[in-house]
């Protein structure tokens, strides 16, 4: 039937089913309609077939990338081929979306390799960041034919280069070529590894040697994972590389409709039970409403409906606390970072490089009715605090629900948005530095008088190393010509009055010679694309599998059947062809085809 025939190709090329998910469908769209498997397993396998771009699926994917960049410059595309073969290596592509995403959001990247998303084995390559909005967001792709340090120093030289950004931290897996490569492209770069696998009680005897660099709250690479889980629903290790590319656009697009999707719900007015945010802290409420994104407004304000749920007492002959050498039991029994209210740093760590002078009080928190470890809240004198949770120092950036408790009773516990990373306020390049810190618990006047003049916020960031800083910022077009411009004039006075104007012509002649060369160059790349050849593809030993069953076989139980006769598919509609070399089995007794002796009915 036509109708049927064209839903399978439906299903087949736009939705990416296999037959044992289409048999399903047909059943129930054509119950009177017979339907034999092996006639489905040939109609998807031929409809596949068709589908397939062959020999020329690189040059068609580069050619679709180069469309997109004529379309738009921002685009970023880089290839590698093999000098000799002019085989496909490796490729890089970022959308415009992407490289705005990344030149706001490079502080702490996460990047990670997937496989048996294409027929010719090539791994794929995804580096990922989190926005303001605490979702994770992809912004940049890349497929590579082996895992060397030669492979990794091209992907990061790349991005690098097209970018001009370093990132501040890297989450990768344990490889030792990326390590390598991540050291020698990016050496300002605080490389860690995915915290899975690694014992964090060491991690926290060592807080002091390792740092404490805010990495919004990553502690591995399982927002890529979770990536890499959508991408395999939609491709396969059969998958060409134009539908990869395409597939992965789509995820890309769906991405950018949830985030708009996300704005737009944010600014519809809600009306709930009156939240203690707004009964104990309002002040604060009201700053960071005006300042944070909704998303992060809701965590903050979690954290302070949580804080009612503590017990708290304050230490005053704190001094003790350091000499405390041993751990505590709770604190030692699994990976910290993974549980919840549990310390993730020693006190004695804690302070170790800040001056007691400096350290107004500490406070002990604890869950209301339980024997739990606690934590301990530091109030320092110029207007900060510090927290054995770390949320606010590298966990999350946020403020923990232990000092929105010691701040309904301490007087010296004060509050300035700046302590909040810039990265989670709806514009990260406001400016905050004329803003006043708030006194929570306090009501006089000279008190918070005092404080606004004492807010330094010396000692507290140099224990959280922010890394939410572009080291290079891209600049635009009409900026880069007035910088040339400028210094194109200095250099003809400095000629002019040397009387070397001669050399001056001769330096810059040679430029544009070279620069003209260059262009060419790049425009017989770019105009080649149809002769670049396909990876080369990875064969295995033995039937492939999920390998498609042959004509004379079925599920179940092996029947032999006459295979003479083999379906094919001509205009759209299912037919059977003689075939001449494949009769089957020869039965011994009849001497006929299609059968053995032991099943012969003859006898």
């Amino acid at each position: 039937m036509p109708k049927m025939l064209a839903d399978i190709e439906k299903y087949v090329i736009q939705g990416q089913m296999d037959s044992a998910s289409i048999y399903p469908l047909l059943k129930h769209d054509y119950p009177d309609q017979p339907i034999y498997k092996k006639d489905l397993y040939n109609a998807v396998y031929q409809f596949r077939q068709k589908n397939n771009p062959g020999d020329t699926d690189a040059s068609q994917m580069l050619e679709l990338l180069m469309k997109w960049k004529d379309s738009d410059p921002l685009w970023i595309v880089k290839l590698w081929l093999d000098p000799i073969s002019r085989k496909l290596k490796s490729l890089l592509w970022m959308s415009p979306t992407q490289r705005k995403l990344y030149n706001k959001y490079n502080d702490v990247t996460i990047i990670d390799t997937t496989y048996n998303t294409n027929r010719f084995q090539m791994m794929l390559c995804i580096m990922a960041v989190i926005d303001n909005n605490y979702k994770s967001r992809i912004v940049a792709f890349a497929i590579i034919d082996d895992e060397t340090l030669n492979t990794y120093q091209w992907l990061f030289d790349a991005i690098l280069t097209e970018t001009g950004i370093s990132p501040k931290v890297i989450f990768t897996d344990s490889d030792p070529s990326m390590i390598q490569s991540i050291k020698e492209i990016y050496p300002d770069t605080k490389h860690l590894l995915c915290i899975f696998h690694i014992d964090l009680n060491l991690r926290k005897k060592l807080k002091g040697k390792l740092g404490n660099k805010f990495t919004t709250g990553a502690q591995s690479t399982q927002r890529i994972e979770s990536i890499n889980k959508h991408i395999h629903d939609k491709v396969n290790r059969a998958t060409s590389l134009c539908d990869l590319l395409l597939s992965i656009k789509d995820h890309v697009k769906n991405e950018e409709h949830f985030e708009y999707f996300e704005l737009e719900r944010n600014t519809i007015p809600t009306i709930g039970m009156p939240m203690l945010n707004t009964r104990f802290f309002s002040f604060v409420d009201n700053i960071m409403k005006t300042f944070l994104t909704p998303v992060m407004l809701r965590k903050q304000r979690s954290q302070m409906n949580q804080s009612v749920c503590y017990d708290i007492n304050r230490i005053t002959e704190w001094q003790n606390l350091i000499d405390v050498e041993i751990d505590n039991k709770e604190i030692s029994n699994g990976i910290r970072e993974q549980k919840q209210d549990v310390q993730q740093i020693l006190f004695k760590s804690l302070i170790k490089n800040i001056p007691p002078e400096v350290i107004l009080e500490v406070w002990f928190v604890r869950a209301t009715g339980t024997q739990g470890i606690g934590h301990y809240v530091v109030l320092l004198d110029e207007g900060t605090h510090l927290c054995t949770c770390l949320l606010l120092i590298n966990k999350g950036g946020l403020i923990c629900q232990h000092f929105f408790r010691v701040s309904t009773y301490s007087q010296c516990a004060t509050f300035h948005i700046n302590i909040i990373p810039s990265r989670w306020y709806l514009d990260i390049n406001i400016q905050l530095d004329n803003l006043s810190p708030i006194l929570i618990c306090g009501t006089q006047i000279e008190d918070r008088v005092g404080m606004e003049k004492s807010i330094t916020f010396e000692h507290f960031f140099s224990f959280r190393v922010d890394s939410h800083v572009s080291n290079l910022a891209i600049k635009s077009t009409k900026a880069i010509y007035a910088e040339l411009f400028g210094l194109s004039k200095k250099a003809i006075d400095c000629a002019l009055k040397a009387n070397m104007q001669h050399e001056l012509v001769n330096l810059l002649k040679s430029f544009i010679y070279d620069t003209h060369n260059k262009n060419i160059e790049i425009q017989e790349t770019q105009e080649t694309f149809a002769d670049i050849n396909n990876p080369a593809i990875t064969k295995h030993k033995g039937r492939p599998p999920k390998r498609f069953k042959s004509s004379v076989k079925t599920l179940g139980k092996q029947v032999l059947k006459d295979s003479t006769k083999v379906n094919m598919i001509t205009d759209n509609t299912i037919v059977e062809e003689e075939t001449k070399n494949t009769k089957g089995r020869k039965c011994g007794k009849c001497k006929q085809y299609g059968h053995y002796a032991r099943t012969c009915q003859h006898s």
